[in-house]
């Protein structure tokens, strides 16, 4: 993995935390920005909100 990709999955991690928490909601899914095949799950974690994350479509993921 090179770093703009690195960065460019914790950019859209971040992004869907921030929906996530202003909507109230505990899961959510969104199309990928980095591959156009996939969705991103997300869902939030624990009384601190840690983000676990991955796609469907590519290899992206992470846990906050």
């Amino acid at each position: 993995m090179n770093i703009e990709r690195i960065d460019k999955i914790i950019e859209m991690a971040m992004k869907l935390k921030k929906v996530m928490q202003k909507r109230g909601i505990r899961a959510a899914r969104a199309k990928c920005e980095l591959c156009a095949d996939g969705y991103i799950h997300g869902r939030l974690a624990g009384r601190k909100d840690h983000l676990h994350m991955h796609c469907d479509g590519c290899d992206a993921a992470m846990i906050q």
